[in-house]
C-alpha cells in the first residue's frame, strides 16, 4: 500500500526526500512569530519617525544654546526649546506645528521628551536589578512583575517625601537580541531637584527591589544613579539613555506581556507641558 495513500492529512516527505521547505510552502497557520516581525517592523518605523523630530528639535535647541551665549546672555532650559527669538529663526526653518501633537506620540517618544528635561534641570538616570528572589515570588505568586514595581516604587518613594517626584523607567528581562533571559531590571531616570534627594531615590528604589535581601557576591550595587548629562551621547543622540532603556523592551515577551514602559503621572504632565511649549501651543 502507498504510505501517502494510507495518510488521511496529506501526502509528506519521505527521510530521503527532505529537504529544507521554503516560507511559501508553510500553511500561514504554521508561520511563527510573523505578527511579532510585523509588530517589530511597525514599531521601529513608528519610533524612527519620532526621533527624526526630536532630533531636530536637539538641533535647533544646540543653536539657539550658541546664540544665546554668544550673546552673552544666560541660556534658558526652556526657552532655548522654544522659538522665542525671531533672530534665532533666522538660522532655521523649521515651523513648530510640524512635530507631531501629543497624543500622536508613543509613550518612547514623551520618554525622550522627559529626558530632555532631565539634560536640561541636571536630573539622575539609574538601573535597578530586581532580585531574584522577589521575582521568583512574584512569579510564584502569579503577579505582574511590571505592576508590582510600579506598586512598590511608588509606595517606598512616598515614605521618603517624594511621591510626587517625577520619574520614568522600561522594565526588562531580555538580553540584547530580545532572546536571551536576564536578570530582570529597570532603566530610567527621574526628576529631582538636589544630591539628597537623588540620594532618598535610590534608596527608594533599593527598598523596593531589594528590601532586606543581600545581592550575591560579584554583582555590585543593586541600583546605580549617575547624572542624566553623563548618559548623554551627543551629537549621536540626545536621548540616547532612553533609547538603550527601550532598545528591547517594546517587543513582546514572556515575562513582560504588557507595554513594559511607566511614565508616571508628574513626569507626564512636566513633559506635555514642555511639548506644548516647543510646539506653540496656546
Amino acid at each position: 500500500m502507498d504510505s501517502n495513500n494510507s495518510n488521511t492529512r496529506g501526502t509528506y516527505l519521505k527521510p530521503k526526500k527532505m529537504g529544507r521547505r521554503t516560507r511559501q510552502a508553510i500553511p500561514k497557520s504554521k508561520q511563527k512569530n510573523g505578527g511579532v516581525r510585523k509588530l517589530k517592523a511597525n514599531l521601529e518605523a513608528m519610533l524612527e519617525r519620532e526621533q527624526k523630530a526630536l532630533n531636530e528639535l536637539v538641533r535647533l535647541r544646540d543653536i539657539r544654546i550658541a546664540y544665546v551665549r554668544g550673546m552673552k546672555l544666560k541660556a534658558d532650559p526652556i526657552l532655548v526649546a522654544a522659538d522665542f527669538d525671531e533672530q534665532v529663526g533666522l538660522l532655521h526653518d523649521t515651523n513648530p506645528k510640524e512635530f507631531p501633537e501629543w497624543d500622536e506620540l508613543t509613550d518612547a517618544a514623551k520618554a525622550r521628551i522627559g529626558f530632555l528635561l532631565s539634560l536640561a534641570f541636571d536630573g539622575y538616570s539609574f538601573t535597578a536589578n530586581v532580585s531574584k528572589k522577589l521575582e521568583d515570588s512574584w512569579v510564584k505568586k502569579g503577579l505582574n512583575p511590571r505592576d508590582r514595581a510600579i506598586d512598590k516604587i511608588n509606595k517606598e518613594l512616598r515614605k521618603v517625601g517624594l511621591g510626587n517626584a517625577p520619574f520614568f523607567f522600561a522594565i526588562e528581562g531580555k538580553g540584547r537580541g530580545g532572546r536571551s533571559k536576564k536578570r530582570l531590571h529597570l532603566h530610567g531616570y527621574c526628576l529631582v531637584d538636589t544630591p539628597l534627594e537623588a540620594t532618598k531615590f535610590k534608596l527608594a528604589l533599593e527598598r523596593a527591589l531589594y528590601r532586606e535581601l543581600n545581592p550575591p557576591r560579584g554583582e555590585g550595587a543593586p541600583v546605580k544613579m549617575v547624572r542624566s548629562y553623563q548618559l548623554n551621547n551627543e551629537p549621536k543622540n540626545a536621548t540616547y539613555w532612553v533609547g538603550y532603556s527601550t532598545k528591547n523592551a517594546m517587543l513582546p515577551g514572556p515575562r513582560i506581556e504588557e507595554s513594559p514602559l511607566y511614565l508616571n503621572t508628574p513626569l507626564t504632565q512636566c513633559a506635555h507641558i514642555f511639548w506644548d511649549i516647543v510646539r506653540e501651543v496656546d
